[in-house]
């Protein structure tokens, strides 16, 4: 992420470095799970050799160094000091989230709105396990947020992500626009995953990005379900997939877009 920075001219926006590990998933888990029910076709931070520091693809160390601020902390006293004022973007699993709402559970009603990336209701993930692998990485964290009282989240999950892919035409508009990220962008998806420099015919997805695009252009968005829904937090084949909310477990106001 400093090297993005670095790349946008933007080297004074603060990182803050949040929990290191899910709430109670553990690498341990993950390899049980992908022995048992597998296999799992990616494994995130599970698959890394936690004692290997590696430059970021496509630069090197910027010399950067993140904020002394946990990034619960930071969550916390934002929230606290533009109360009512917050929307949140989360493209990730939502462990700092949650841990932030279980030491001030008052903030519940102080997030204006969350808007993330992560689930699946209707669909299975793409190596057809039923658990999506933001909710997969820590469903409990998952499952704190969507029980909570935040008055409005808005879900980009599988069912629409899955609708959204990224093709060469798409690609070659975008690399066309020459800039250090696009530089950057060609690079890893021309050369890495999809590749499409070496295969024209490959097609990916554009997860966290509709999310976030979504921030800046909702108008894209023209259709959307209403649903009360809940984590499987039980470990199993189906650990962290979506089911439907017991509503008597969870406050009143819960409802995801």
């Amino acid at each position: 992420m400093f090297h993005v920075l670095r790349l946008m001219k933007r080297p004074e926006i603060p990182l803050y470095v949040g929990a290191q590990a899910p709430l109670l998933h553990t690498r341990a888990m993950a390899e049980q799970e992908n022995r048992r029910w597998g296999p799992i076709e990616y494994m995130g931070a599970f698959a890394a050799d936690p004692a290997k520091v590696d430059p970021p693809f496509g630069g090197k160390f910027s010399g950067l160094t993140p904020a002394r601020k946990h990034a619960v902390d930071f969550l916390i006293e934002t929230i606290d000091r533009l109360s009512g004022q917050v929307t949140m973007l989360a493209i990730g699993p939502m462990t700092n989230l949650a841990i932030a709402l279980r030491l001030r559970p008052d903030l519940e009603t102080k997030i204006r709105r969350l808007v993330f990336m992560g689930g699946a209701v209707h669909v299975r993930n793409y190596d057809s396990r039923a658990a999506e692998f933001n909710f997969w990485f820590d469903p409990e964290a998952a499952q704190v947020v969507l029980r909570s009282a935040i008055a409005q989240k808005t879900m980009f999950g599988l069912d629409i992500c899955n609708r959204a892919q990224l093709r060469k035409s798409h690609f070659d508009q975008i690399v066309a626009v020459k800039t250090p990220i696009t530089e950057l962008f060609r690079e890893d998806m021309g050369n890495r995953n999809p590749g499409f420099l070496k295969k024209p015919d490959a097609r990916t997805y554009i997860w966290d990005c509709l999310a976030a695009g979504y921030l800046l252009d909702p108008a894209f968005v023209t259709k959307r379900e209403t649903e009360y829904l809940d984590v499987k937090t039980a470990f199993g084949k189906d650990y962290g997939a979506v089911t439907p909310l017991d509503r008597s477990l969870a406050p009143p106001r819960r409802r995801l877009k």
